[in-house]
């Protein structure tokens, strides 16, 4: 398979499927992460739960995945919600209590029932995402 048909495959995934109702049986915990200055003038990191949405785990090959993006992204999750404006790139993300970092976001809002793919790239402890 060519390499455009590959990515166009990737840009038409979400829009392409539907999932059926028990494959959304997992709860993904969404949240705004920021910075506040402490008593003592240190930054300190800061996360507040923004909302959970339930999702369906979306297996695709590391093939697929470097053509999607043009990225090996080995060690990433993606997963399927309905269409969310509220989610952005900034949010970290609880699933199966490990957290990630959203690294990709791929839209579908052209339909009542669209859903959106979400990247997400496991975050170590220091609070970065893994290579």
């Amino acid at each position: 398979m060519s390499t455009l048909n590959t990515k166009m495959e990737m840009m038409t995934m979400a829009t392409s499927f539907r999932y059926d109702p028990y494959k959304m049986r997992h709860k993904a915990v969404f949240y705004n992460v920021g910075e506040r200055l402490s008593k003592s003038g240190v930054t300190i990191p800061t996360k507040n739960k923004a909302f959970t949405l339930h999702y369906a785990q979306i297996k695709i090959t590391l093939n697929q995945r470097f053509y999607a993006t043009g990225q090996s992204l080995k060690g990433t999750v993606i997963i399927a919600v309905r269409h969310n404006d509220n989610i952005d790139e900034t949010m970290q993300v609880e699933l199966k209590d490990s957290m990630y970092a959203i690294y990709d976001i791929s839209r579908d809002s052209d339909d009542y029932i669209s859903y959106d793919l979400i990247t997400l790239k496991r975050i170590d402890k220091a609070g970065n995402a893994k290579a």
